[in-house]
């Protein structure tokens, strides 16, 4: 028991150092974002600090973690997570799950991305086109 109570303590620190790593991590997870370059799979900040204050005593229901975790995600995801949000009964979905769900869309939208290059240039090209259209029309109106 002693020893146990030992080792405990070198891992752990004592309870002043174990409320201190506690509140950190809190903290980190409260403010956390992922970054607008980041993918799904390579934001495991998310689930480091979740695993971290898991072993440090502090636990949260399935539901905070999913509802974080949709909080977390950047403007560019907001129409995916809307879609979870209304299609899904919340208290229900597992946090590996929606990351599951979160990595196949990120997925389906790269390989979306790269097969359509062209289209993307005769936008901008329409835009260029459109600009030059309002300055011409622009310049007309000057001499009227």
């Amino acid at each position: 028991m002693i020893i146990w109570t030992i080792l405990e303590t070198t891992h752990e620190g004592t309870s002043q150092v174990k409320k201190s790593k506690v509140s950190l991590l809190v903290s980190d997870l409260e403010a956390f974002k992922m970054n607008e370059n980041e993918s799904i799979s390579e934001m495991y900040r998310f689930t480091n600090n979740v695993n971290e204050l898991e072993g440090l005593g502090k636990t949260y229901a399935n539901l905070e973690l999913v509802t974080r975790l949709l909080r977390c995600l950047p403007f560019s995801w907001d129409s995916k997570v809307t879609v979870i949000e209304e299609s899904k009964n919340l208290d229900n979905v597992k946090l590996d799950e929606l990351v599951g769900s979160l990595i196949t869309h990120e997925m389906k939208m790269k390989r979306r991305k790269n097969q359509q290059p062209e289209a993307s240039k005769l936008k901008e090209k329409d835009r260029k086109i459109h600009c030059i259209h309002r300055q011409i029309i622009i310049f007309f109106l000057k001499f009227r």
